[in-house]
């Protein structure tokens, strides 16, 4: 709850041109005494942020996220280098608060080994159930998955990117943003091999306190369960891309929590 968290809303009837154009940004840390009667609901990530419905001003805005996060199914989708057992807590929380189906496809364990970036989506569909409406939720480089979703599957409401890069409205899509390949790149074995990415940032204290890692560690057995599902990667990998049909006619959020 004292984590600052950033939310970034577009839908239909709202355009302010905010960080990015028709996008508008709330700073939580900033809303007391700006927006005193927001009214939190339950939260996606335990211990790191809530979405918040707000009762503000701006009335349609609230009307809005009501219709369409309300009725829909989530599919909560893992970014590539972490396994989808990372969103299970979330998962938890949502189907504890009255949620009939919670999907957390898991690419990983349906194929074995991490298939190529730009097929990830199509195995993404496979594992996604159809007949029901869907919120569809990204964390890091999923943020770009789910952007591909949303303009293949008829049945998606609307999507919640979190904590990774808003992807283009059309066009090539990279796993990760060049200065990060770069840094990827320093880390490779002679083979093209990568250690786990729960590694990365070992000697970068402030680095690991950005993603999270230095409070997983505090709990020796959720990180061992976490590092089990991570997966091995290849430098090669990170030379795909992903061409992304439009999708910016889906309403859409931002979460920043790291």
């Amino acid at each position: 709850p004292n984590t600052p968290t950033t939310i970034y809303a577009r839908t239909s009837r709202v355009q302010a041109p905010i960080r990015h154009p028709g996008w508008m940004a709330f700073e939580r840390s900033r809303w007391p005494p700006f927006f005193p009667d927001q009214v939190p609901i339950r939260p996606l990530l335990p211990c790191s942020f809530a979405i918040l419905l707000l009762r503000c001003c701006d009335r349609s805005t609230a009307a809005a996220f009501r219709r369409i996060v309300m009725p829909a199914d989530f599919v909560l989708v893992a970014g590539p280098l972490v396994g989808s057992s990372s969103w299970e807590p979330t998962a938890e929380l949502l189907r504890d608060g009255g949620r009939r189906r919670v999907h957390v496809p898991d690419v990983l364990t349906a194929c074995g080994a991490p298939p190529p970036w730009s097929q990830w989506t199509s195995h993404l569909i496979s594992l996604i159930p159809g007949g029901t409406e869907l919120i569809l939720v990204g964390h890091s480089s999923a943020t770009a998955l789910v952007a591909d979703l949303a303009s293949k599957l008829a049945a998606t409401r609307g999507l919640i990117m979190v904590d990774g890069d808003v992807p283009p409205a059309i066009g090539a899509a990279p796993p990760v943003r060049p200065a990060l390949r770069d840094f990827i790149v320093s880390l490779a074995g002679t083979d093209g091999m990568l250690p786990a990415w729960s590694t990365w940032f070992r000697n970068d204290e402030l680095r690991a306190a950005l993603v999270g890692i230095d409070i997983l560690a505090r709990d020796p057995v959720a990180l061992s369960q976490f590092e089990r599902d991570l997966p091995q990667m290849n430098i090669g990998w990170f030379d795909d891309m992903l061409d992304l049909a439009g999708w910016d006619h889906v309403p859409s959020g931002y979460l920043q929590t790291s």
